[in-house]
């Protein structure tokens, strides 16, 4: 029901791959699943033992080097283990480096070495028995040295920091809160510094770690969560000043202007004017496609992010919402819901789904009395089965609305209609707002900046789903009152995490832990923990932490609930400082529309397998601000396209200044696979497949090429892998060679690839012919199904889909060695802690694998090389194609795409029940709503029905005839 990816989280682009190329790409990956795929254990033989320890408080540390024969140690550090019998021993890593460990598993090298260090209480001599394949018992007599356990214990410090031991926050898909949490009590506690954690994935995207600090709050990301942790244990928030300063008045931004309409307004559907400005807004027009997407969501677990890459978390942020707005699948829903609900819309005023958001649903009713009876029958019915909930009236307004809750805020669910428009919402304010706005300038539907928005997508395209974020949505969120709440619940969340891992530590070292005050005496949690400057406490109910104000985590109440009588000064700078780099480096986030329409692809397909639909979508940002720099290197939108090159898997355009350039892809060559030799049977060599892969000519593997209009001066060419090859003089055909490459200049057109033939056979077919739309950037994709491409992507896919379940498995590593948690234990108290259920990406399940000792280890049940016949990249099980273009024209940015796509079975007909009356059948007919062909395209121009925009009349089409290459 509730989709991330309409909200905030779409503007959070983290491209984990960052690559040069795409053998680049594949070379990485085949060393990755090398590194997991290929294990040898081999039998130790000693031949000496170095110690190293020194006391000091409160820990001693120490080094032990471990020395091998050559090629006997076994080669996986997962093996190593310290045990020591009376708990003295804590926080060990080993000196192995993830690199080293890499090349060593692809190149069976065994290192002749083990190191282990540690931390350790007392001054007194112990014996430790570390495991390295087998075991070995190692006397330690700690010395008294300041000088040389500084250095020791630095060396210790920087082990950690490499990532070899707990501190390992390189990998993104690995959760953080443990690692965290130690990092910052060690460095506190030991008084080493502490580091600079990676820069988030805004920083990453626009190159300011500003936009970590401004936006991150907003969309929830994990940098921030995790931020704000460490800065509470770190001791930020210690000896605060009370909150004794109000709330400070906002400042907007200039309103948005517009020009006006060449003639009558555009249409504006009457749900439109039900909705508050500051809401965000995702229409589906009819209850067959809120169908449609409830199916999708439910195929995506709640995310859609789930479409590209199985996640290995889920937040369940569907069953949430459900759970926590009262609503239910009947059986007839289906059946009924098109007779009783003509439009549904999704609206909100923020996104903030795993604290507990101020979202609803909208219904238009068809028949206000049955849809009221339908709703008040299941808020009864979940009321009475739920024992600790309530059903009441209350009045806001001059309205009567119905309140479904619990004491927790699990349940939190707000009826009321308005006319035949019906809300159900978790906000009270949203409400309120919902009551005031018909008929008033404050409805989304009556701002300028909406009709603008339904000038560009009007209401007669008839949208399958029509979402919208207004300039208004998110200038709410830098309001002083959003704001500083935002930040407020990001710390409740925290603090609720902090002490249930504070106490696992405490467990572990032996020392008090059944409160809050033992756990701040015994420097666990910094002086003041659990207080929030607005009063609230963190408090144990039976097994579950709350805040005393805000609820349970993950259900707290909305933020738009929470009113804020007083700030603290500390707040009052945070807010300043928020607002100065909002307005300075991001100003405001521009609204945002699209529109989603869906069509009967008309592609056939087997008997069985689920049709080919065809989804259109066109998006729009209006007013566009042009502020970043590759922005200003394109040239003006341009009405002419590539004619499609017969055997193009992918193929793109882009004008730059007054240049056309376009690529194709056309496949692979079939890659040499590191499991199976010539023959088909026997591995080949790795060593000498990898130094083929690459270093080889990247003419190998890639089947493509690159080409421009006007032809390209002569000259050197830039190209991905480094290389500015120097053309020769050309010969009798027109073709010259740069190292690898070869170029032919034929009429106004250049062309470079590795294959001297590819150019020989589609110069004579390159041509630009009229274009749909002028655009500045155009993108195809063909069905990538049964190619080589396709076989990189699965391999790719999979390294991705293991490297994330093998985070979960270090997760439960972490809880089961250094926290010392049972392994029966483990999982509950990691999703406990996570707030999220574990998967598994490679389809397994996780359990314990102890290993020849009896040490603790977590494994999945599935591993990568047994999910490697059957896997595949998760966009290849629906992806069929896509068409994309864009352009930027004044201060509008649009693009459209159409995707085909096997994703939904249609629901068809439903079965209709005995007690439906025949004279209904039709209308139910009717309500299955058919997917309609695609438009006719074939006379040019929109083809739909949609009007021009005004800023694209006259930018460059209509151009006739075709731009000839000879």
């Amino acid at each position: 029901m509730v989709l991330n990816d309409f909200l905030g989280r779409p503007l959070v682009i983290f491209v984990e791959f960052q690559m040069s190329s795409i053998r680049a790409a594949v070379a990485i990956g085949l060393l990755l699943a090398f590194a997991f795929l290929t294990h040898a254990p081999a039998t130790a033989q000693v031949r000496g033992v170095d110690v190293e320890a020194f006391v000091g408080e409160p820990y001693g540390v120490a080094k032990i080097v471990v020395r091998f024969a050559p090629n006997t140690m076994d080669k996986d550090v997962l093996r190593f283990w310290i045990e020591e019998r009376n708990d003295r021993v804590h926080y060990p890593t080993y000196g192995n480096p993830p690199l080293r460990r890499l090349v060593r598993n692809l190149f069976d090298l065994r290192p002749e070495q083990a190191t282990a260090y540690f931390l350790f209480k007392g001054g007194q001599p112990f014996s430790v028995r570390l495991f390295a394949g087998q075991p070995i018992d190692v006397q330690v007599r700690p010395r008294f040295a300041p000088l040389r356990r500084a250095r020791l214990l630095d060396e210790w410090w920087q082990q950690m920091r490499a990532g070899a031991g707990l501190l390992d926050s390189s990998d993104t898909d690995y959760p953080q809160q443990i690692d965290n949490y130690l990092a910052s009590l060690l460095s506190l506690r030991l008084n080493l510094p502490w580091r600079d954690r990676p820069q988030g994935p805004l920083a990453n995207l626009f190159g300011d770690s500003s936009m970590d600090r401004t936006l991150g709050p907003f969309l929830g990301t994990e940098e921030q969560r995790i931020t704000i942790e460490r800065d509470i244990i770190l001791g930020k928030y210690v000896n605060a000043s009370p909150a004794s300063l109000p709330l400070p008045p906002h400042q907007p931004s200039p309103a948005l202007a517009f020009p006006p309409f060449p003639g009558a307004e555009p249409n504006v559907e009457p749900m439109a004017m039900y909705v508050p400005r500051e809401c965000f807004y995702v229409r589906t027009g009819s209850f067959g496609n809120f169908i449609w997407l409830r199916k999708l969501i439910d195929r995506t677990g709640g995310d859609m992010r789930n479409l590209i890459a199985v996640r290995g978390l889920d937040y369940q942020t569907d069953a949430r919402m459900q759970t926590r707005l009262g609503l239910r699948d009947s059986k007839l829903s289906a059946v009924l819901g098109p007779l009783v609900v003509s439009d549904v819309a999704l609206i909100g005023l923020d996104s903030f789904v795993r604290e507990g958001a101020s979202m609803g649903l909208v219904f238009e009713a068809r028949n206000s009395f049955l849809f009221a009876t339908e709703m008040n029958s299941q808020r009864q019915t979940i009321q009475e089965e739920t024992p600790s909930a309530t059903l009441e009236e209350v009045t806001i307004g001059d309205k009567t609305v119905t309140l479904l809750s619990t004491p927790d805020h699990r349940v939190r669910s707000f009826y009321v209609a308005n006319g035949d428009y019906h809300l159900v919402t978790s906000s009270r304010k949203l409400v309120e707002r919902f009551l005031e706005v018909h008929g008033t300038s404050d409805a989304l539907g009556a701002t300028a900046e909406f009709k603008n928005t339904r000038w560009y997508l009007p209401l007669d395209r008839q949208d399958t789903i029509f979402a919208y974020m207004s300039d208004a949505f998110f200038e709410n969120h830098a309001t002083p009152q959003y704001r500083i709440e935002t930040m407020r619940r990001l710390r409740a969340t925290a603090e609720i995490e902090l002490w249930r891992i504070a106490e696992l530590v405490a467990k572990r070292e032996g020392q008090p832990s059944g409160s809050i005050r033992e756990l701040v005496q015994g420097g666990y949690l910094p002086p003041g923990f659990g207080t929030l400057p607005d009063g609230s406490q963190t408090v144990r109910e039976g097994d579950r932490f709350v805040n005393t104000r805000r609820g349970s985590r993950g259900y707290f109440v909305p933020a738009a609930d929470v009113e804020i009588e007083s700030i603290t000064p500390l707040e009052a700078q945070e807010y300043n400082q928020f607002l100065t780099e909002f307005r300075s480096s991001t100003g405001r986030v521009n609204p945002i529309a699209f529109g989603l329409r869906r069509f009967a692809s008309g592609t056939p397909t087997p008997e069985g397998e689920i049709p080919i639909e065809r989804v259109e979508i066109d998006a729009f940002i209006t007013p566009f601000t042009q502020s970043n720099s590759w922005i200003s290197q394109l040239g003006a939108p341009d009405g002419w396209r590539l004619q499609p090159l017969p055997g193009d898997l992918v193929s793109a355009e882009l004008v730059l200044g007054d240049r056309h350039w376009f690529a194709g892809l056309r496949d692979l060559n079939p890659l040499p696979s590191p499991w199976q030799g010539a023959n088909g049977s026997e591995p080949q060599s790795l060593f000498a497949y990898l130094l083929k892969f690459l270093f080889g000519s990247p003419g190998e593997y890639i089947v493509g090429y690159l080409g421009a209009t006007p032809a390209v001066p002569a000259g050197p060419l830039f190209t991905p892998w480094g290389n500015s090859p120097q053309f020769g003089p050309p010969d009798a055909g027109g073709y010259a060679q740069g190292g690898p490459v070869w170029r032919r200049d034929y009429g106004d057109y250049s062309m470079f690839s590795f294959d001297r033939g590819l150019i020989e056979q589609i110069s004579p077919q390159v041509l630009l012919v009229p274009a749909e739309r002028p655009a500045q950037g155009r993108l195809h994709i063909g069905d990538p199904r049964q190619t080589a491409v396709a076989e990189l992507l699965d391999l790719l896919g999979l390294m991705q889909a293991s490297r994330t379940s093998d985070a979960n498995t270090r997760f439960l590593d972490v809880l089961s060695r250094q926290l010392a948690v049972p392994d029966d234990q483990a999982i509950a108290i990691a999703e406990e802690l996570l707030d999220a259920k574990m998967v598994c990406t490679l389809g397994g399940q996780y359990e314990p694998n102890p290993d020849a000792f009896g040490h603790p280890t977590w494994r999945t049940s599935l591993s990568a090389q047994s999910a490697l016949p059957d896997y595949r990249f998760p966009p290849l099980q629906w992806f069929r194609g896509l068409d994309l273009d864009f352009a930027i024209v004044g201060d509008v940015l649009s693009a459209h795409a159409t995707v085909d796509l096997q994703l939904i079975d249609e629901p068809g007909v439903p079965p209709l029940p005995a007690e439906i009356p025949p004279e209904v059948i039709p209308a139910l007919i009717r309500g299955a709503e058919e997917l309609p062909p695609p438009p006719d395209r074939s006379r040019g121009g929109k083809g739909d029905g949609t009007q021009t925009p005004p800023s694209q009349r006259n930018s460059g089409g209509g151009k006739s005839g075709g731009r000839q290459n000879h």
